[in-house]
C-alpha cells in the first residue's frame, strides 16, 4: 500500500461545477448563433432567389438566339413562381420572398402573371422585377428592352436608378 503526501498526491482535473460551468456557456452562446443565423439565412435566399431567376431569364435568351425561335418567362407574383418556355421546371421563390413587377414609369404593379419574350434577334420585352423580403432587403433583376440584357440588381443598385 502506497502512502503520499497530499501535495504529491492531488488529483488534477475538472470539478463537476466547472464542466457545468462551460457547457452553460457553449449552450448560450449555440442560441445566440442559431438566432443570428436565421437572419442571416434569409438574406442569403433572397439573394440567391434573385440571381436564379436572372439566371432562368439569361437561358431563355441565349436558347432564343440558338433555336431561332421566339422564348419566354412567366412570371406568377401572385403564386411566388416562374419557369420558362425553355424547359418544363416551375421555380418557386422561398418563403417570406416576395416577387413585385415594376411598371415603365417605377410603380409597383401586382399583375396576375407577367410575361418576358426572348427574340431570335437577342432583343427581349424588357421588364424590371423587385423581390424583398419582410426583413427590408430588396434586391432586382432588368431585363433591358433593347439589348435583351439581364442584370442583377443589388439594393443600391436600385436606390441608384437601376431602371
Amino acid at each position: 500500500m502506497r502512502t503520499c503526501a497530499k501535495a504529491a498526491c492531488a488529483v488534477s482535473g475538472f470539478t463537476l461545477l466547472e464542466l457545468l460551468v462551460v457547457l452553460l456557456i457553449a449552450a448560450t452562446a449555440v442560441a445566440v448563433i442559431g438566432a443570428r443565423f436565421d437572419l442571416w439565412n434569409g438574406a442569403v435566399m433572397l439573394k440567391t432567389d434573385t440571381q436564379r431567376l436572372a439566371s432562368v431569364l439569361r437561358g431563355a435568351q441565349s436558347r432564343a438566339v440558338l433555336v431561332g425561335r421566339v422564348v419566354s418567362v412567366h412570371i406568377d407574383p401572385s403564386q411566388a413562381r416562374y419557369w420558362s418556355d425553355a424547359d418544363d421546371r416551375v421555380y418557386r421563390l422561398a418563403p417570406g420572398s416576395r416577387l413585385t413587377v415594376v411598371t415603365p414609369l417605377g410603380r409597383a404593379a401586382v399583375p396576375a402573371q407577367a410575361t418576358v419574350r426572348f427574340y431570335p434577334s437577342g432583343d427581349a420585352s424588357g421588364l424590371l422585377l423587385h423581390m424583398s423580403d419582410g426583413g427590408g432587403r430588396v434586391y432586382g433583376v432588368q431585363v433591358s428592352g433593347l439589348t435583351g440584357r439581364v442584370r442583377f440588381l443589388a439594393s443600391g443598385a436600385l436606390v441608384e436608378g437601376g431602371r
